[in-house]
C-alpha cells in the first residue's frame, strides 16, 4: 500500500504505485489521513521527476470505518486522471469533511506516467471547524 508519512501538523504524504489495479487498502487503521479534528482536504498528485502523467487511470477514494475495521471504497470520491493528462503535478478542489472521525486516502488505478511507476500524493488539511 505503499508508504505514508505526516508531513507537518497538517500535511501527509503517501507514495504509491501508480498502476496498482484496483489495490484494497485491507484492514490497516494506519494508513491514509486522519481527518479528526480537520474541516477540509486538499489532494495533489504528483508524478516522478521529469515525467508526467499521461490522462489514463483513477484515484480511488476509501474511507475508513472504524466499527467495522476495514477500508471500504467511496466512488462517489473516486477521481479520474483525464484532467492531469501532461502535467507533473496538479491538485484537487478542497473536499469538506463532515464526520467528525475518519481516515481517508486516494489509491491509483492505473494511472499512467510518462515514466517511472510512483505517484505522490500529498494532502493539505484545514485544521478546526469553521
Amino acid at each position: 500500500m505503499g508508504t505514508w508519512e505526516r508531513t507537518g501538523r497538517s500535511s501527509w504524504r503517501s507514495i504509491q504505485l501508480a498502476s496498482g489495479i484496483g489495490e484494497a487498502p485491507g484492514a490497516d487503521p494506519t494508513l491514509g489521513v486522519d481527518l479528526s479534528r480537520h474541516w477540509a482536504l486538499m489532494p495533489s498528485f504528483r508524478a516522478p521527476a521529469g515525467q508526467t502523467f499521461d490522462g489514463t487511470g483513477l484515484f480511488r477514494a476509501w474511507v475508513w470505518v472504524q466499527a467495522r475495521l476495514l477500508w471500504i471504497p467511496a466512488p462517489q470520491m473516486d477521481d479520474d486522471a483525464t484532467m492531469l493528462a501532461g502535467l507533473f503535478e496538479a491538485a484537487l478542489p478542497p473536499v469538506v469533511v463532515r464526520l467528525d472521525s475518519v481516515r481517508f486516502m486516494f489509491v491509483p488505478d492505473g494511472v499512467g506516467l510518462s515514466g517511472g511507476t510512483d505517484v505522490t500524493t500529498d494532502y493539505t488539511l484545514g485544521l478546526g471547524r469553521p
